[in-house]
Order: structure tokens, then C-alpha cells, then sequence
């Protein structure tokens, strides 16, 4: 086979990219904002989850197949049973270890060993706690993901933002011989060419939380409210209603090929409603003009802790991503990044995007 050529498509993913980028700026402003406060609750927290990753190392466990301190976080954070912990995590993936009771006595160990400081850490960090704790980090690369934009801007240089491809698949269109078919044969693979870089910590919707009629009551006050229209109120309901029939039972031993591949792509097209309904009704998650002057802040604002003044800290940021070439005017440039690190400074103050 031979490449022949190839192209950037639109990706019908773009939406849940954007949802990525928003999510990750959500987070990187949520753990400034509770370091500033109460650094000694996020180390803790970041140093539970690697202590309970070396205790299940020693116990000779892969972290792959059980990742203890995730099942450990989420049965905290949540008080779902077992079961749910383990399908939150791996959905339709059953958990193979050689000796259960063993391993059922290191969970519930560990978790008595835990559990009072990991609720502590919750209760301390109410930002970070939107989120699913059990994949916290540490603050994440800004710069790879800045590098990663300016590549998203080269690829649509010279197109309106509304025709824009966040997410590009490259189309690799290869040609081969094949003697049973008598000639030559075209193949298109579709490959991702650039993923978005950092993997963040699920924003948890604090709907999906609820009882059924919770949830209903709460959405009803909403549209009483006006907080949200008719038309919204019916796809959150459509949405919550597909959701609470959720089955991701995909047992990955059947021993009948055929009934296993007709639940995945049963459960495959679910999702693909699921998502539709989810992105109908989000609307745009994020705008792309916030992208970079947010990205551009948070360099800055970490840079401000390494200089003694905010000038320092935005040349420093400049030179680091060569933002000479962004402006035929370095002094426009660097007054353009000073504003962009005094409103993420706002919104790292504020604890919110």
C-alpha cells in the first residue's frame, strides 16, 4: 500500500473538543483558585491518590485493571455501591484479579485508611469538587495546549470561526493491488491527527445526581423561573430520560460473537443519541475567540510567580511562545497580554470561568 494523499476533514467531534478545552480551563482556573486559598488540602489530595497508586503497585496490582485510588475517590465522593463505583469507571468492563476476597480486603483497608482525610480534602476544596476527583491532577501544561491552538489556527487560516475544524481528522487515501479483485484498490483511513493534549477530571452536572423527581422538580422551578425556555425544558427532560435507562452491561466474554456485537452497537448508537441531545442542548460550548487570550493568561498569571513584576512575568510568556511574529508591534502584543492576564487573574480570584 502506498499513501497517496490526504486531506483535514470536518470531525463530527468537534463539539465535545471544544467541550474538552472548556472543561480544561474550567479546571486550571478552579486549582489556582484553591491554591491560593488552601494549598494544603489540593497537595493532600494529589499525594492520596499517589500513595494509594504505590500501595496497589506493592499489592501487585495493575493499576490498568483496578486503578484502586479512582474506585477508592469516587466510592468517597459519590457513596455509590461498589458495583457503580466500578461502572462509572469502566462501563460494560469486568474486573478480572486472581484472588476477589484478597483484593476486596485491600479495598475496603484502604479505604478505612483514607477516607477521613480524602472527605476532609472534598469539604475543603468546594471549586475542585465540581469535578470527578478521582482523575484530579496537578495543574496541567498550559503551553502544550497553547501550542496545540496555535496548529488549530494554521490548519483554518483564512476561514470565518463558524467554519473553523477544532478537532481535524486527516483522511489518509491509500492504493494497493489486489489479485482477487483484478486490479488496483482504493482504501480511505480516517486517523486522529492532533488530539487535544491533556486529559482533564469530568465536570460533574449536578442534575444527574438527582432522584428522577428531584430532578423534575428542579427543572420545573427553572422553567418557572424563566432560568431556562420551553424548548430547553423538554431536551433536558429527553436527555435525563435517556440517561436513567443507561445500560452499558457489555459483557466483553460472551462466548457468542454475534449477540456481543449487536449489544456494543446497540449501546454505540445510544451513545450517538445521547451525545446529539447532549450538544442540542449546550448550544456552543465555548467561544473560539476565549480560547487563546484565556490560554495566554494562565501562562502569564504562572509566570507572575517567578518575576517580581506582572511586565516581567508577560515577557517572559512572549519570549517563551515567540509572540514577536504574532504582531507587527511588539508593544501592542504585550499590553494585549497584560489585559488577558488581569481578567484570568479576575476569574482565578473568582474560582470560575
Amino acid at each position: 500500500m502506498s499513501d497517496c494523499g490526504g486531506g483535514v476533514v470536518p470531525s463530527e467531534e468537534d463539539f465535545f473538543v471544544k467541550n474538552e478545552i472548556k472543561t480544561f480551563l474550567e479546571y486550571e482556573i478552579c486549582i489556582r483558585h484553591e491554591r491560593k486559598l488552601k494549598s494544603e488540602y489540593v497537595d493532600r489530595l494529589l499525594k492520596i491518590i499517589s500513595e494509594i497508586d504505590q500501595l496497589e503497585e506493592m499489592c501487585g496490582y495493575e493499576k490498568d485493571i483496578c486503578n484502586t485510588s479512582k474506585v477508592i475517590i469516587s466510592k468517597v465522593q459519590f457513596g455509590m455501591k461498589w458495583s457503580e463505583v466500578f461502572e462509572s469507571i469502566a462501563p460494560g468492563v469486568k474486573f478480572h484479579v486472581e484472588d476477589k476476597p484478597k483484593y476486596k480486603d485491600f479495598l475496603l483497608n484502604t479505604l478505612e485508611k483514607y477516607k477521613h482525610e480524602i472527605i476532609k480534602c472534598i469539604n475543603n476544596l468546594p471549586r475542585l469538587s465540581q469535578f470527578c476527583l478521582a482523575g484530579a491532577r496537578a495543574e496541567g501544561d498550559v503551553s502544550s495546549v497553547y501550542s496545540w491552538w496555535r496548529r488549530v489556527e494554521k490548519r483554518n487560516i483564512g476561514k470565518p470561526k463558524r467554519e473553523w475544524i477544532v478537532n481535524a481528522n486527516k483522511i489518509i487515501i491509500e492504493e494497493g493491488f489486489d489479485d482477487d479483485w483484478g486490479g488496483s484498490v482504493i482504501s480511505k483511513n480516517s486517523i486522529d491527527d492532533d488530539p487535544f493534549p491533556v486529559a482533564t477530571p469530568w465536570l460533574i452536572s449536578y442534575f444527574s445526581r438527582m432522584s428522577q423527581s428531584d430532578r423534575i422538580n428542579e427543572l420545573h422551578g427553572l422553567l418557572r423561573d424563566d432560568v431556562i425556555s420551553t424548548a430547553k425544558y423538554m431536551k433536558y427532560i429527553g436527555f435525563h430520560k435517556e440517561l436513567d435507562r443507561i445500560d452499558f452491561g457489555v459483557d466483553l466474554y460472551f462466548s457468542n460473537r454475534d449477540d456481543e456485537n449487536k449489544k456494543i452497537k446497540s449501546m454505540l448508537e445510544w451513545l450517538k443519541n445521547l451525545f446529539a441531545l447532549s450538544k442540542s442542548i449546550a448550544g456552543e460550548v465555548i467561544g473560539l475567540e476565549q480560547i487563546e487570550p484565556a490560554l495566554v493568561g494562565l501562562m502569564c498569571w504562572d509566570a507572575r510567580k517567578g518575576v517580581r513584576t506582572i511586565d516581567q512575568a508577560v515577557e517572559k510568556v512572549m519570549a517563551e511562545i515567540s509572540a514577536e511574529s504574532l504582531s507587527e508591534n511588539g508593544v501592542v502584543t504585550h499590553d494585549k497580554f497584560k489585559g488577558w492576564q488581569g481578567e484570568m487573574n479576575k476569574k482565578i480570584n473568582a474560582g470560575k470561568f
